[in-house]
């Protein structure tokens, strides 16, 4: 008798631990359903503020960034041409705008120096060209 006892301690035992088990599932399958639906939630929100572009609108912006450079030294160029510091061109296109870093920007500005664009004068301690 005292091994038929034991299969039947055995039994209700592992019938306890299959109870426990399966309220365990229902809770992380729970806690799953709950951070898929805010995942969905957060893609569906992604996909309304970044739609698809249209093939036009990719090649637009790809020929704009493979243009870049040259569109921030006009932009320094035209900017400059309003008497303006290299400080207060930096502070407009760096810092308000976020057209370049900052060195890229001096490397541009270096760049315009080279091509004979612009002509640096020293002022006090700030530099503005003519």
């Amino acid at each position: 008798m005292n091994g038929k006892t034991d299969i039947f301690v055995e039994l209700e035992r592992v019938k306890q631990e299959n109870i426990f088990l399966k309220k365990k599932i229902e809770v992380v399958s729970e806690e799953l359903n709950k951070k898929i639906a805010i995942l969905e939630h957060k893609l569906d929100e992604l996909k309304r503020n970044n739609p698809v572009k249209s093939p036009i609108q990719q090649d637009i912006i790809r020929k704009l960034n493979r243009n870049k450079k040259g569109i921030i030294k006009q932009r320094i160029l035209g900017l400059i041409e309003e008497r303006t510091s290299v400080a207060e061109v930096k502070d407009i296109l760096v810092d308000r705008q976020n057209f370049c870093s900052k060195a890229s920007f001096y490397r541009y500005v270096d760049e315009l120096k080279r091509e004979g664009k612009i002509h640096p004068i020293t002022i006090d301690v700030s530099e503005a060209f003519l």
